[in-house]
């Protein structure tokens, strides 16, 4: 398969109506496209040139299958956070065609013909094998289009030309954290497979408080990250109405299983799963005074 593009993630206003969407191709293109003006609307930037080109250190093209997941950037614009690797073909899964794969967090500052000309030009995190699963280190991103590494951050999945490891399941964020996992084929068709989970931060590319993620599944091969919310919680309303809502998620990981016929779907988190917690906004968000409101109503024409 030559090419195709990938679900597009979607980024709307305030008003509902969508402004931009983000979607990668089999060439390893991330695309955005822009809807903030008239038909015609332009399909990425000026020239047709991609966002982005993700190449491992080679210079190989590493091919996008999934749909990306956009968050806001901390100076303006947003960040693109998108894994690598395809698993359609029959060849994919033959371990002679394993190739470095990569996940990365790029960022589109929205201005005039902004283009990322490769990985250099992000921050690169580095792989450390703890247990069973990775710590992973790297310096602060800045988030700053003119600074070494200011583009965003990636990270090569280790061995992966080894293993086989890739991203080919959709990423989802909750919070402020990335959650995906990734595939690792079996090495005869009777193996069940594997692939790893991970959380990190999504601005930084590195797990929250300095602990490690990518943990080995025990269950086969997964699918993506199933958020279900466990409790919800309102806080009391402050002076001008607002309140909070705290909503309280358990990750899931479902797997393959033993590869028998079955097709047990399975917890590869343990029956809790993983917990996250969001606050978000409720009640009257914004409110204004009438000094003069008995007036006005005395004045209304009365019916």
């Amino acid at each position: 398969m030559q090419n195709g593009l990938s679900a597009p993630a979607l980024v709307t206003g305030a008003d509902g109506a969508v402004r931009y969407a983000y979607a990668g191709d089999l060439q390893g293109n991330l695309w955005r496209f822009d809807f903030t003006g008239t038909m015609p609307w332009t399909s990425a930037l000026a020239g047709t040139k991609p966002l982005f080109v993700a190449k491992d250190s080679k210079g190989n093209r590493q091919p996008v299958t999934t749909q990306p997941r956009v968050v806001f950037a901390p100076e303006g614009g947003y960040v693109v956070l998108f894994g690598t690797g395809k698993f359609i073909e029959n060849d994919d899964a033959a371990k002679g065609n394993f190739s470095t794969q990569t996940f990365y967090g790029v960022l589109d500052t929205l201005k005039g013909d902004y283009a990322i000309g490769g990985r250099a030009e992000l921050s690169e995190r580095k792989l450390e094998k703890a247990g069973g699963a990775f710590a992973i280190t790297g310096a602060p991103v800045a988030y700053d289009a003119g600074s070494a590494g200011g583009k965003g951050w990636f990270f090569d999945f280790m061995e992966s030309d080894k293993t086989g490891e890739r991203s080919v399941t959709n990423p989802m964020v909750i919070n402020g954290l990335l959650f995906f996992n990734t595939l690792m084929p079996g090495s005869d068709p009777c193996d069940a497979g594997g692939g790893r989970s991970y959380v990190v931060n999504t601005l930084s590319g590195i797990p929250a408080n300095g602990g490690v993620t990518g943990q080995l599944s025990t269950v086969g091969m997964l699918s993506a990250p199933v958020p279900f919310e466990t409790t919800t919680e309102i806080g009391d309303r402050n002076a001008v109405g607002r309140r909070a809502l705290r909503k309280k998620y358990s990750i899931v990981n479902f797997g393959t299983g033993n590869g028998s016929s079955s097709g047990t779907t399975v917890n590869s988190n343990g029956a809790a799963g993983e917990k996250v917690e969001a606050a978000l906004p409720a009640g009257r968000f914004s409110w204004r005074e009438i000094p003069n409101w008995q007036e006005l109503s005395n004045a209304a024409p009365k019916k």
